[in-house]
Formats: structure tokens, sequence, C-alpha cells
């Protein structure tokens, strides 16, 4: 994506970065820096929806970070409407730990580790929230259409059947939704939603 930005006059504008991570943007920053030097960066917190990786945390942990991230996404928000400029670096561990973490990313983004159930209805959601537009309704049931994903996990999370897996980590772990979420979905009262 940034790759591709094309700034005029970038010189004379004020830039600012903000990530939105589950746990740590580890070396994000570095990643957008190499496209563009920003003058303010900030990471926002929210919770992790990774269940390939990890079970969610309790309801409560939830919405107790999303409270924190209103009012640190507040307070960002002053900080760029300041235009603060800040001289951000980040140190050797996050370069290691987005190192080991691209790596794992990597092997997971294979689109052969999804699966869907016979609990399927074939309503298409997964279709028309995949922002990559790789899945596909074929005889009511979706497959993936190219080798690799960015495994945003949208299919997994919204659908409402929970239909669709990822291997077997995936199978009873509860689904998140962000409470601001396009409320298309809709979830039979035994399928778990944050």
């Amino acid at each position: 994506f940034l790759s591709k930005l094309t700034f005029t006059n970038s010189d004379h504008h004020y830039t600012y970065a903000v990530t939105v991570c589950g746990g740590s943007s580890c070396n994000a920053l570095s990643q957008i820096q190499k496209h563009i030097q920003v003058d303010y960066w900030s990471e926002l917190l929210m919770p992790d929806n990774c269940i390939i990786l990890m079970e969610l945390k309790h309801r409560d942990e939830i919405k107790s970070c999303l409270f924190a991230a209103e009012s640190a996404l507040g307070k960002i928000y002053n900080k760029i409407s300041s235009r603060t400029v800040e001289n951000i670096s980040r140190g050797m561990l996050s370069e290691f730990l987005t190192n080991r973490g691209v790596k794992k990313y990597d092997k997971a983004r294979y689109t052969d580790n999804f699966n869907v159930t016979d609990d399927c209805i074939g309503c298409g959601q997964c279709e028309g929230f995949c922002p990559d537009g790789i899945i596909r309704l074929s005889n009511g049931r979706p497959t993936w259409n190219a080798e690799q994903c960015d495994l945003c996990l949208s299919c997994v999370h919204r659908c409402p059947r929970t239909a669709i897996q990822y291997g077997k980590v995936t199978v009873g772990r509860t689904r998140y939704l962000h409470p601001g979420a396009d409320k298309a979905v809709s979830a039979p009262d035994n399928v778990k939603f944050f």
C-alpha cells in the first residue's frame, strides 16, 4: 500500500501514522519509514483477535481494552491536531520480533489451512467480506481461489454459523467482531461472538 502512494510537495506536509495492533506493532514504524518519513507515530492497542494463535481474552478484558483505546485515540487525535512532532524509534527487540513474526505469518497465509464444516449454509458473507476478493462460492460452499491471503480472518470471525475453520485450532473458539463492526452478521443463539 505505502509503496503505491504518490505525494506532491511532501516536504511541506505534516505526516503521521497510527498503527492498530493486538499486542505490539513491533517494527511497523520502520516498515512505514521505508516509504515515507513521519513526523508523528503512535500505536493503538486493540483486542487481539488472532484466534489461530490463542483464545480470545475474557469479555471484561476486551471491554476494558476497547475503553482504553477510546481514551488513547482521543490523546492521539489531540497530538495530531496540534501537529506534534516526535523523534520516534523502535529498538532491536522490535526488529527481531517483526522478523520472527513475518516468517510465521507468511507460513500461515496459505489458504489450504482453511476448511468448511457441514454447518455452512452458503450465505456468501465470507465472499462479500473477503478484502482480498479470493473467496467464491462453489456449489454453495466457499472456496479460496488463491494460494495465499492476507490472513485477516474475517471469513472465520464473520461466519454466522462458525462453519469456516482454520485447521483444527479455531474449532470451539469464540469469534470476535468489534462492537462497531457492520451488523450484517447475525448469529444464532448457539454461536458465540464477543
